[in-house]
């Protein structure tokens, strides 16, 4: 492992490093978008919830979280093909198409998939958003600022949304783990050839170097979003300084 040989596949006979290399690319393509649909959905949610604390757009937006905490991915999925594919024909309902062939079909292909995983996601990071922005809304140092005379805007954006971050990224980086594992189901939904679908079919072949290849695989990128989270703390909380000493 160390030397970079993680045997061969049973099935195959090919490297499963080669393996993991080809597939990882359709992989991360759709967590990156599915992490990026969740924080385009979950953060102005969050924000609107938290100002608007305990009227209809409070209650709109929690009703949203809780539709995306409570669905499964692969009954979304399924919805989603259902509606967008088969009956509106907006989008295909299986594939995929690198974005080095033809960037157009490549977000086609990948957009029902990344809203079915990324949908949950935007639940849980609304609701911690709107927890953290709550919190922080309550600070005395936001009541010295309004009372300076700053606007609305800046309170929220500026001052409120950036001291609420820590909750909010440290969610992220965890949804991120979530999302690794999602994509067994969605890929496999999706026909998306990525480690999702290679670990499904690696465990009905009981391809056991394959499936310890993609599990190891899986494991080193949560580490390594792990520590990319802990070092954003700093940037976001000047308190925290990890030269200190």
């Amino acid at each position: 492992m160390l030397s970079g040989d993680l045997g061969h596949s049973l099935v195959s006979d090919k490297e499963v490093l080669t393996l993991l290399w080809e597939r990882l690319p359709a992989t991360m393509a759709l967590i990156m978008y599915a992490l990026l649909i969740s924080v385009v959905i979950a953060i102005p949610l969050g924000i609107i919830s938290a100002v608007r604390h305990n009227t209809r757009w409070d209650y709109g937006a929690m009703l949203i979280a809780l539709i995306g905490v409570s669905v499964p991915n692969f009954w979304a999925g399924l919805l989603l093909i259902m509606t967008f594919s088969l009956h509106l024909g907006w989008f295909p309902s299986t594939g995929y198409v690198d974005v080095t062939q033809n960037l157009w079909k490549h977000l086609e292909h990948l957009a029902l998939p990344a809203f079915a995983l990324g949908f949950l996601q935007a639940g849980i990071v609304t609701r911690m958003t709107r927890s953290s922005m709550l919190e922080v809304l309550k600070q005395d140092y936001i009541c010295t600022i309004r009372a300076k005379g700053g606007t609305e805007k800046v309170v929220i954006l500026k001052h409120a949304l950036k001291n609420s971050m820590i909750p909010i990224i440290t969610i992220i980086g965890i949804n991120f783990g979530l999302l690794l594992g999602g994509t067994v189901v969605v890929e496999t939904i999706f026909s998306i050839p990525g480690i999702g679908q290679l670990l499904v079919q690696s465990v009905f072949n009981r391809d056991y170097p394959v499936i310890q290849g993609v599990i190891l695989c899986v494991a080193v990128i949560y580490v390594l979003i792990s520590l990319v989270v802990d070092l954003l703390y700093a940037y976001f909380d000047p308190k925290i300084d990890y030269n200190e000493g």
